[in-house]
């Protein structure tokens, strides 16, 4: 029981926050999914063996685990981007049918010559001359050299130093894992020079 000595000047507001203190209970529950995740990426990524491959959003790289938050949010960013860039396209070249179809209205109606949007003063005959759709098609030649540069990084070649880097870090990995399935055994008590002699030797 948790006996609590008034003084003078104590409000009841204290003695209710030193009450609620003393009575709280440490928390059992496990650690949440996000710290679990932070403290995963705390550790230093190590190589895995193998390789990222190139990709329309990331060049051949080593991977890496756990991989570094950087790398995913990346090819992350690259994706969205590649999305929202083939919808404005889209949008772009509606823009553009629209406006030749608006051009063969007035061809239609007898009206050939329209302002020009360059100069107003000036006259256009087609929808080609008057500028009305340059800057949906400047806009377009923006989006497909982008397109191109995804090409490029998805044909990349890996290099062959990291392919050798790559060879190391896989032979490093198993015989880290030899090395502990010795310790191991070791631990269960067979030495691992009579495991190895009595498994590795078949037949008389």
């Amino acid at each position: 029981m948790l006996v609590i000595r008034l003084e003078p000047g104590l409000t009841l507001r204290f003695i209710r926050t030193v009450h609620h203190a003393a009575s709280k209970k440490p928390s059992n529950k496990p650690p949440s999914t996000k710290d679990e995740s932070t403290r995963r990426q705390a550790k230093p990524p190590r190589l895995t063996g193998s390789i990222l491959r190139p990709s329309l959003f990331n060049v051949p790289q080593p991977r890496l685990s756990p991989q570094p938050v950087k790398t995913s949010m990346m090819i992350r960013n690259r994706t969205r981007a590649r999305e929202n860039r083939r919808e404005k396209q889209l949008l772009h070249m509606q823009y553009i049918r629209d406006m030749r179809e608006e051009f063969k209205f007035w061809e239609r109606l007898g009206v050939n010559e329209r302002p020009s949007r360059k100069n107003e003063a000036g006259k256009g005959k087609g929808v080609e001359e008057t500028g009305y759709i340059e800057i949906h098609n400047e806009q377009l030649a923006r989006y497909n050299a982008s397109y191109e540069l995804d090409k490029l990084r998805s044909a990349m070649v890996v290099p062959p130093e990291m392919i050798k880097r790559v060879e190391l870090a896989k032979k490093n990995k198993a015989r880290a894992i030899q090395k502990k399935a010795e310790g191991r055994k070791t631990a269960k008590g067979i030495p691992p020079a009579i495991e190895s002699a009595t498994t590795e030797r078949v037949g008389p």
